[in-house]
């Protein structure tokens, strides 16, 4: 008994020769500290990188990452990689413009390494016929010899009148063959003329007109695979890229009359998005949380200079923490930069109780130096607890593998030390230096308001404690339907165009563009592995080498060798007329509409009839007009029914020159390479056959595909594995970091009911934030779980200042919601939500989901701090 006095005594006169040390250079104090964080501020910004890789975010040693290292070493040309995705109205126009895009990204060599076009290229297209199913290639032939007769004529004169000429020989072809159905094609034709006389854009294809089939949007659409020239040490690294494709994009997109439209996605497509969209929602968000932070600091603190002082000492506290991440690891992540949200979330709270202590002690005494003394001698052992227990929540995620989270831990677990040290020192100071005669406010003050709130926990504390444990039962029941959401892209704002056009192929094709890669040792391996991964349920298809190296090549070759015959050199070596005069062109109109007034196919086609109608319609617009008007209107007739023709035929000509039967030794260099690595290994790209967003189906999709490749990297397999090592680095951590708190609250209050007490808000409200989280239909995920060591700091200390309150309180025990204390865990969970409460409003998913997830838990935390606990102290007590 006599040591423990003697004990006491000692901190006592520490905390006097500190006060008297606070007190008489207070002013110094201030100075040096502000000095302090000019330097600290000016050392980070010179020496301070980012990066934004997001690789970097889970650890080097895990197995899928050292598998997912040797396929990037195996196939460097495929990191850093964006897709460019080419949408046109026909598939002539995508081919032309991905065409004109990789050859400008080949010649933009200080912003990309190389472009490529996966289904294009010299060799691809000369070869193309090979490629089709030999039955689909005997119907091609059949209906070119058919057609050959009307397409030569509409090659040699690409114009209006060559269009009328060639409909004139097809009508006359078909009324001496009875098998020969033109209506298809006079039904797209009527289409365009539709179109032109109601002012609407269109696009005749003659690549669909040839194949008599309509495209799907697969054969509109057109992938290109650009590498960057990327610096991750840049905040926004593919901005230049970005900014070449988007103006390609309005350069090639024009006023919209092809339909045409260049997007870019893909992963550094995606992580620059997010980062302006959440620049821009948070600039906003930002301006909205001070000024509501600095409202509940001015009503909690009820003094203009207290509320100045701690939001001064706040940011003095970011910069010095900022300054010992720059001096202790050099750089931010994507996730250690949130190291200031959970700074300021913790920093206000050492703030506001300190603050309200000194204006309850001053409510007792006139002396400065006692007033300062009082507060750290009453403040110092609870905020010394709550640092070492907070710093403990936070370095037990330093050895986990979810590397992003564990440089977050190190950098917020110092700043909670240097937290302690500005709350102890430079905040007392500042609050003397800008409030030298502090006004008295009673502590009685406002305290019939809310009366019936203050003593519930007392007065009704069966009845609370019998409630929060059932409600408890049944959020742990909830809890175990929570569920953590792999899918990054939704956390990412839907409104950017990179996350749109990923979901704009999801619905088009309803399958998930993301795809595993597998290694195989050799082409033999490749072979096996592409059968036995294609019969998988969950498999589209499975893409090697051997994928461009098509099948009885001799019968195709000979159908081609047909189509020459037929078209080649009546097609290509024929020579171009010149191009009609405007009377040729209404001659032209007359003379067709007199062949379809006496051709008996009028009566056997009713699209014959309706083109009928449509031409004399068009005919009577071009009489109604002045000359220089009907020429501008023909012309844009022409360039709705033939753009296309001159792109078909230069396509048509280049397939009719395939090369011989070759094999996987024949492909191009460029093509081979990106199949088969120097040293022999071979690639296989495994598509999945559905949507695979939803977790059970990734999961399903990458389990069978280890199945029967246990090695699968990339896309779905990083992403499922990434998930999980989140998920076992938070609940390694979190255990971890409740076992040692429990164990440092043990050895300070030498019991095991007080320690309890002190871990009740954090395990009460986590459980309660969990169920509700699950009832309202909000995931765990990649960006929100970063509020559970907010979470878990605040439930800490909230508990540790209540029952190290409790136990030092020499007034009645239910007059514990009165003090500062209670006071500043409302104000401090009111400032907390305020400063992130804002955030669940961005259109960022993933920042709305982290801000929604903080009001919730934090929300809680004060309810079960100044309700629930007090009501178990009370009854503990009885």
């Amino acid at each position: 008994m006599v040591s423990g006095t003697k004990h006491a005594n000692r901190l006592d006169r520490l905390f006097e020769i500190w006060a008297s040390f606070i007190f008489r250079g207070a002013w110094l104090i201030a100075g040096t500290a502000l000095l302090l964080a000019a330097a600290a501020f000016c050392y980070a910004k010179n020496h301070l990188g980012i990066n934004t890789d997001l690789t970097d975010m889970i650890s080097p040693e895990l197995p899928f990452r050292k598998t997912y290292a040797k396929y990037q070493q195996a196939f460097p040309q495929y990191s850093h990689t964006l897709a460019v995705v080419v949408d046109a109205d026909t598939p002539e126009f995508a081919d032309h413009v991905a065409h004109e895009v990789v050859d400008r990204i080949n010649h933009a060599t200080d912003t990309f390494e190389h472009g490529y076009l996966p289904a294009g290229g010299q060799f691809l297209e000369e070869n193309g016929f090979l490629f089709l199913d030999l039955a689909d290639m005997q119907d091609l032939t059949d209906d070119l010899a058919k057609a050959q007769p009307f397409l030569v004529s509409l090659f040699q004169d690409q114009s209006l009148r060559g269009l009328l000429d060639m409909l004139d020989i097809a009508i006359e072809q078909s009324e001496d063959d009875d098998d020969l159905d033109l209506d298809p094609f006079f039904a797209r034709l009527n289409l365009g003329f539709r179109k032109h006389l109601d002012q609407e854009p269109y696009n005749l294809s003659w690549q669909d007109v040839m194949a008599n089939e309509d495209s799907e949007i697969k054969d509109r659409r057109r992938f290109i695979t650009a590498r960057l020239h990327v610096d991750y040490s840049q905040l926004l690294p593919a901005k230049a890229a970005l900014e070449r494709i988007h103006a390609w994009a309005d350069e090639f997109e024009g006023d919209g009359s092809r339909g045409i439209r260049i997007r870019a996605t893909g992963g550094p497509v995606l992580g620059h998005e997010e980062m302006v969209s959440l620049m821009r929602g948070s600039t906003v968000a930002g301006a909205a949380s001070f000024v509501l932070v600095c409202i509940s600091l001015l009503i909690g603190l009820r003094s203009v200079a207290m509320a100045t002082a701690t939001i001064v000492s706040l940011v003095i506290g970011i910069l010095y923490t900022g300054a010992f991440a720059t001096w202790a690891i050099g750089h931010l992540n994507l996730i250690s930069i949130a190291f200031a949200v959970l700074y300021i979330g913790l920093g206000v709270d050492y703030g506001i109780h300190l603050c309200l202590r000194y204006r309850e002690v001053s409510n007792r005494t006139d002396s400065k130096r006692e007033i300062i003394s009082g507060t750290l001698r009453h403040m110092a052992p609870s905020l010394g607890l709550c640092t070492v227990s907070t710093a403990i929540g936070f370095y037990a995620f330093v050895p986990t593998a979810y590397a992003g989270v564990s440089e977050l831990g190190l950098i917020s677990g110092t700043g909670m030390f240097i937290s302690l040290f500005i709350s102890l020192t430079i905040l007392p100071a500042l609050v003397h230096v800008l409030s030298p005669s502090e006004v008295r406010v009673s502590e009685e003050n406002s305290t019939h308001r809310l009366s019936f709130l203050k003593e519930l926990p007392f007065s009704h504390h069966r009845k609370v404690c019998t409630a929060t444990t059932i409600l408890i039962v049944l959020a742990i029941y909830a809890l175990f339907h929570a569920r953590f959401d792999y899918d990054p892209v939704k956390l990412r704002d839907p409104g950017t165009e990179s996350v749109q056009t990923i979901r704009d192929i999801i619905a088009d094709s309803g399958k998930h563009p993301s795809t595993i890669l597998v290694l195989a040792a050799d082409g033999a391996a490749a072979r096996e592995l592409s059968d036995r991964l294609e019969d998988l349920p969950t498999v589209d298809k499975a893409v090697s080498v051997f994928t461009y190296v098509p099948e009885k090549q001799e019968e195709k070759l000979f159908l081609v060798e047909e189509i020459d015959l037929i078209l080649g050199s009546q097609l290509f070596d024929a020579s171009i007329v010149p191009a009609p005069t405007f009377m040729e062109q209404q001659e032209s109109i007359q003379q067709f509409l007199a062949t379809i007034g006496t051709s008996p196919m009028r009566e056997r086609s009713k699209e014959l009839v309706t083109m009928e109608g449509l031409l004399r319609r068009i005919q009577d617009h071009l009489r109604a007009r002045e000359q220089a008007e009907a020429e501008r209107d023909i012309a844009h007739l022409e360039d709705t029914l033939l753009a296309t023709v001159p792109i078909a035929v230069n396509r048509l000509r280049t397939a009719l020159s395939p090369t011989d039967p070759f094999s996987v030794d024949d492909l191009p260099k460029d093509l081979f390479e990106r199949w088969v690595s120097r040293d022999g290994q071979h690639l296989v790209q495994v598509f999945p056959a559905m949507d695979i967003t939803d977790n059970r189906d990734l999961k399903r999709f990458v389990e069978e595909v280890r199945t029967v490749a246990p090695d699968a990297t990339a896309g779905p397999a990083s992403t499922y594995e990434s998930g999980k090592a989140v998920v076992l680095s938070f609940q390694q951590a979190l255990l971890s970091a409740i076992v040692l708190i429990a164990l440092l609250l043990i050895l300070v209050f030498r019991n095991l009911v007080d320690p309890l007490l002190v871990l009740m808000p954090l395990i009460v409200a986590g459980a309660f934030t969990g169920a509700t989280a699950v009832l309202s239909g909000i995931q765990f995920n990649f960006a929100n779980i970063i509020a559970l060591p907010l979470l878990l700091g605040l439930g800490v200390d909230n508990g540790v200042h209540m029952v190290h309150r409790i136990r030092d309180m020499k007034i009645r025990k239910n007059r514990l919601l009165h003090t500062s204390t209670a006071r500043g865990i409302f104000f401090s969970a009111l400032t907390t939500i305020f400063s992130f409460g804002t955030l669940g409003f961005l259109s960022h998913p993933g920042t709305a989901s982290m801000g929604q997830l903080l009001t919730l838990g934090v929300f809680f935390t004060m309810v079960i701090t100044l309700f629930v606990l007090p009501a178990f102290l009370f009854l503990r007590q009885r």
